[in-house]
């Protein structure tokens, strides 16, 4: 089973405490710490992390560009909902557009203003929102971006509207785009596979798979079927619970269930890090 690093200690995010959070932001206002942790990842075995949409991580990229110490690939997730909201809250939806536009590529602009109008006048207004995700996306395609995964505010949300379309939508265009393959973030997975029954391909589809239940909806149990049922790709998160599990009795209930191909987890030091590696792979 293959380790995945994941993001959310190096951007500010813990469900441990908001003191947890502001020290882990604090500690990685600098590309050259986050290099640190990757580095010791990469030693024990390492070789693909999570990097979302966020100015930090971008920042951070190229910075390992430059460095060019280790060879790690790299799964992005679109969008940064967190910080989109408090871009909009300080600028406005006007602030926010701006600020998407100027990163993204010249060439992504002119093709996603002709799909946009192209989109409005069929009265395809839910579609336009796909040309924001590519829009996001853009810069982060000069890296070793090897899968691209659609973030569960906005999968679950789209598909709580009965909008699975929309989804595939950005899945089929961002793929024609960039040649590489688009996935999603689910909260419920059962709800997911539901919608998407009737695809016939073989989706990336990160969940959180845990001995508590935690995240997972409906619950579960239900989960554990669907998960064992799946020929999907199936890539587990909130491994350890907002971190009140033991790594051991998560990685010891995720191995039991069979089907799970990738684990995240998050994390800064490299000794924890070491010890899921061993778990995962029997050493």
């Amino acid at each position: 089973m293959n380790l995945i690093l994941g993001h959310n200690q190096f951007v500010g995010i813990s469900h441990l405490s908001e003191e947890r959070s502001e020290e882990m932001n604090s500690r990685f206002t600098s590309p050259q710490r986050i290099m640190e942790v990757v580095e010791a990842a990469y030693d024990i075995g390492v070789r693909s992390m999570i990097v979302e949409t966020h100015p930090r991580m971008l920042d951070f990229l190229k910075y390992y560009s430059k460095v060019d110490t280790v060879d790690m690939s790299f799964i992005l997730q679109i969008p940064n909902v967190q910080e989109y909201i408090r871009t909009m809250n300080n600028k406005g939806i006007e602030g926010m557009a701006m600020d998407i536009i100027r990163g993204s590529r010249p060439t992504m602009l002119i093709k996603g203003a002709m799909r946009s109008v192209k989109d409005v006048v069929q009265n395809n207004y839910a579609y336009v929102a796909t040309t924001g995700l590519e829009l996001i996306a853009s810069p982060y395609y000069n890296y070793d971006i090897t899968h691209v995964m659609v973030h569960n505010v906005i999968t679950d949300f789209l598909l709580g509207l009965g909008m699975a379309d929309v989804l595939m939508a950005a899945k089929e265009r961002m793929e024609d785009d960039y040649e590489v393959p688009v996935g999603f973030v689910t909260l419920n997975l059962p709800m997911f596979l539901e919608d998407f029954e009737e695809y016939r391909g073989r989706l990336n589809i990160m969940t959180p798979v845990n001995p508590l239940g935690y995240d997972m909806n409906d619950s579960k149990e239900e989960v554990e079927d669907r998960i064992r049922a799946t020929d999907h790709h199936i890539m587990a998160m909130n491994i350890l619970g907002g971190g009140s599990i033991p790594i051991t009795e998560a990685i010891d209930y995720i191995k039991s269930l069979g089907k799970i191909e990738d684990c995240i987890i998050g994390s800064s030091n490299p000794e924890h890090i070491r010890e899921a590696y061993m778990l995962l792979n029997g050493k």
